[in-house]
């Protein structure tokens, strides 16, 4: 995902739904009402449905598969975002490891109950 994820943002937040017989294209205010609006089309003839930021497009069903699927990593990616801002250091020196999304080195230390 190339842009942060947040709430709401001042710039456009557009759903494009393709079906059999046309293109329509919804305002969103949120990436969250975004999602909603993806998951309220479930018409058989949708062929396929986009979310675009900017004119980046940060979903595509048929590259993304399920939304439910991308709005979980959405989710996560916020959840770090958030997280890199506690004083959780890690001890192995992974900046990508989070106190609630451990990196694997960690996660092992866990396991075996080394709680350094």
């Amino acid at each position: 995902m190339a842009l942060e994820p947040c709430e709401t943002i001042n710039r456009e937040i557009i759903v494009k739904v393709f079906s059999s017989y046309n293109v329509n294209s919804i305002n969103c205010s949120s990436v969250s009402e975004a999602i909603q609006e993806v998951k309220s089309h479930k018409d058989p003839y949708i062929t396929s449905v986009k979310i675009i930021l900017e004119d980046e497009v940060v979903y595509f069903s048929e590259k993304h598969g399920r939304i439910e699927n991308w709005e979980l990593e959405w989710e996560r990616q916020k959840r770090i975002l958030k997280e890199g801002e506690s004083d959780w250091e890690c001890p192995n020196g992974i900046v990508s490891c989070y106190e609630n999304d451990l990196c694997l080195d960690c996660q092992l230390s866990k396991a075996v109950g080394n709680n350094d």
